[in-house]
């Protein structure tokens, strides 16, 4: 919606429009139309949308949708030339206060107030466009290494040529920094 500069009600029903010639609905169904001569909606409206990802978030693959769009919208950019073969891979945190709870396992800091979820950010840049990719919620003592290579293996199973790769001293550990070097990227 804001790349395209359209408004969410335009982009409903031109997802709608597309859902119904393609015949995909996002629910099972019955009836097409209904006993108050209302259409049933291929392409969900708010409640529906929102229970859904409810059920998605209790599943536990609410990450997993979220980067598989995210992707999807990459992918569609570099369809519509807005971003170029080789590419910088940025990746960082971002970080959310929590409350202290030593059971959590994503909840980092031991101070009252001073605690924090932390997010693996991973995004590109190709020109003048500056691009989300995924976000990957991490767990005390986790290993960064696994979650990179998933990342440059999918950019370039997706014909991207990584030139760069921006991380901060927070990441510099010898086996990812092996790896990158190993990838021949700078």
């Amino acid at each position: 919606i804001l790349l395209l500069t359209i408004s969410p009600n335009k982009t409903a029903n031109w997802m709608e429009h597309k859902c119904q010639e393609k015949n995909v609905c996002f629910q099972r169904y019955q009836t097409l139309e209904f006993v108050n001569k209302k259409k049933r909606r291929f392409f969900p409206d708010q409640p529906s949308l929102s229970r859904y990802l409810k059920r998605l978030d209790d599943s536990g693959y609410m990450e997993d949708f979220w980067n598989l769009v995210l992707l999807a919208h990459v992918l569609y950019l570099k369809g519509i030339n807005m971003l170029g073969k080789n590419i910088k891979l940025i990746a960082d945190y971002t970080e959310e206060p929590c409350k202290k709870d030593k059971n959590d396992p994503y909840c980092f800091g031991k101070k009252n107030g001073k605690t924090k979820y932390k997010t693996l950010t991973f995004s590109m840049i190709s020109g003048d466009l500056h691009q989300v990719i995924a976000n990957f919620k991490i767990k005390k003592k986790q290993d960064k290494l696994p979650l990179f290579e998933k990342i440059i293996k999918t950019l370039c199973d997706n014909k991207f040529n990584l030139v760069y790769i921006l991380i901060d001293r927070g990441y510099y550990r010898k086996g990812l920094l092996s790896f990158i070097k190993k990838q021949g990227i700078t």
